[in-house]
């Protein structure tokens, strides 16, 4: 059950949160648990940096590196949009 899978990585979150962590780790253990409870292709994660940009920092896999480098590059793509805007977006992709 997904809510169940979702509670689970909460947790775990939670309690990694209340010790020391280094936090590259946390946001790819994020990541990859964003993929397996959303049922996603893949996932990445960016911050906000300096001056209002987003800056990338970690991805699932090597194909989705490349589009949230290509994303951090140029300041432009759905992530980017989605961060502006503060809406959800939904991406397809072709296989």
């Amino acid at each position: 059950m997904p809510s169940d899978q979702l509670f689970d990585v909460l947790r775990r979150f939670a309690a990694t949160m209340a010790r020391r962590f280094e936090i590259d780790e946390v946001l790819q253990e994020v990541t990859e648990h964003a993929v397996s409870v959303l049922g996603a292709v893949g996932a990445g994660v960016s911050v906000t940096a300096p001056g209002g940009r987003l800056r990338f920092v970690t991805a699932t896999s090597e194909r989705i590196v490349a589009i949230e480098r290509v994303q951090d590059e140029l300041q432009a793509g759905v992530c980017v949009e989605a961060f502006r805007t503060g809406s959800t977006i939904a991406m397809s992709t072709a296989s």
